[in-house]
């Protein structure tokens, strides 16, 4: 008697719901989706909506996410996310909603995918409490080129402008929240690198290349400044070296451009000493007590 009871009870553990093997609940919830997915392309087929067969990756993100949020596990969140982004990019770009040139519906693609790895960093943060702030820097990757395929001229100093800026800013971004100083200095000065150069190069007017060359390296060195001023934050603590290279960079930047356009000198002095003023109020923002002594 007592051995037929443990195998009864041996069964119901098996049964039981809290011992479901995961992966199984997983392959379910894909194969939920899926026949969803397909479902919807099938109706497709007869009603020639036009429409209808959009709504197949949405349906299959929204099944992901649902999984991963009651389940609190990233192998739901990630692909349901990137899903979601891709699919809402592929109905306002491609659904007929906009009618809109090749390089815009291209652009709300992009930037919907963009939104899908900003949710990745949300929903981590909220449900799982991690900080997965590298997909941050995919967020600058995708959006700046969705913004340099917006708005720009779509020339190749656009988008190395765009596209380097936005992978310094993103990287700036991780840095600050994931409070690392290794990434303020690159991301510091990659967004020098892509606003010198578009700053210089990209904009109009008629200034010849020693001016141009001017702006780029006084931008330059305003990136290499912000190591500086950002430092604080991350390390409690000013580092300075930066300002060596930012000093010389400034000064032969200016020599350039007064040697170039000696007639708008006083403009650029004034609307660069304009960011000087900017970094000065966040130096003071940043001293809360005395810095000698490095802190």
């Amino acid at each position: 008697m007592e051995r037929i009871k443990a195998l009864f009870t041996m069964n119901e553990n098996l049964s039981s719901p809290e011992t479901k093997d995961p992966q199984q609940t997983y392959r379910m919830i894909i194969g939920i989706a899926l026949i969803g997915g397909g479902a919807l392309i099938l109706l497709e087929a007869f009603l020639k909506t036009g429409w209808l067969s959009f709504l197949a990756l949405p349906f299959l993100a929204v099944t992901l996410l649902a999984d991963g949020i009651r389940s609190r596990r990233l192998l739901g969140i990630i692909p349901g996310c990137l899903v979601g982004g891709a699919g809402l990019g592929l109905m306002f770009g491609y659904g007929g909603i906009f009618d809109l040139p090749w390089q815009q519906n291209l652009a709300i693609l992009l930037g919907g995918f963009a939104a899908g790895w900003l949710g990745i960093v949300t929903l981590s943060r909220l449900l799982l409490k991690r900080y997965n702030w590298w997909a941050i820097l995919l967020v600058g990757i995708f959006g700046s080129l969705a913004l340099t395929l917006a708005i720009s001229e779509m020339r190749t100093i656009d988008f190395f402008g765009y596209i380097v800026s936005g992978i310094g800013i993103s990287m700036l971004i991780w840095g600050l929240l994931g409070n690392s100083f290794g990434l303020i200095i690159p991301g510091c000065i990659l967004s020098g690198i892509g606003l010198g150069l578009y700053q210089a190069w990209g904009s109009g007017g008629d200034l010849n290349g020693l001016a141009r060359t001017g702006i780029m390296l006084v931008i330059f060195g305003i990136g290499w400044g912000m190591i500086t001023v950002l430092s604080r934050p991350i390390v409690q603590a000013f580092i300075w070296w930066p300002l060596i290279p930012a000093g010389v960079m400034g000064i032969t930047g200016y020599g350039l451009y007064i040697g170039g356009s000696p007639n708008s000198a006083v403009n650029f002095i004034g609307n660069t000493g304009s960011i000087g003023l900017i970094l000065l109020g966040l130096y003071l923002l940043l001293v809360r007590r005395g810095i000698h002594g490095g802190k």
